[in-house]
């Protein structure tokens, strides 16, 4: 290949290398928690089979992530969003909407938000954002396999 193809695919590289999946992750929880006027939001994989969820990335103020933690882990937010529903539940004085995110992968990724009373308005955006928000992350994904097929055209083209 000529030298310009190869500075060409170097930079094409470099431009889809610039997605950042942890960055996407911190925007999207961000995005939830405006869109439903609150200060607690996240994402978290729940695998029904085991009954387990896992915190992906939790929004809460400094200091307070283990309280909002333990406020999901105490209500039964966690199995009932396994039923890939949206689920709205009172935690004490809390209440904690959640939405599922149709992405592609073996457990399930649900996106919550946290701190005022919600009501079917607020459900619908959630669903809404939900789906919009797994697009969005299934795309990365694409782009992250894009460049490592790239990686490779790159490797063979220098030999």
């Amino acid at each position: 290949m000529a030298d310009r193809t190869i500075r060409r695919l170097r930079k094409l590289i470099t431009e889809l290398s610039r997605n950042d999946a942890d960055k996407l992750l911190e925007e999207i929880v961000q995005v939830a928690a405006d869109i439903c006027a609150v200060e607690h939001a996240g994402v978290m994989e729940i695998d029904a089979v085991q009954g387990v969820a896992r915190p992906v990335h939790v929004r809460a103020a400094e200091g307070d992530q283990p309280q909002v933690l333990a406020r999901l882990a105490a209500g039964d937010i966690l199995p009932a969003s396994a039923a890939q529903e949206p689920v709205r539940r009172w935690i004490g004085e809390w209440c904690v909407l959640s939405a599922p995110m149709p992405v592609t992968t073996r457990s399930q990724a649900v996106i919550w938000v946290a701190g005022r009373a919600f009501d079917e308005h607020d459900e619908e955006l959630l669903v809404r954002f939900a789906t919009a928000a797994a697009r969005a992350l299934e795309a990365h994904r694409d782009v992250e396999t894009a460049v490592r097929m790239l990686r490779g055209v790159h490797a063979f083209s220098e030999t």
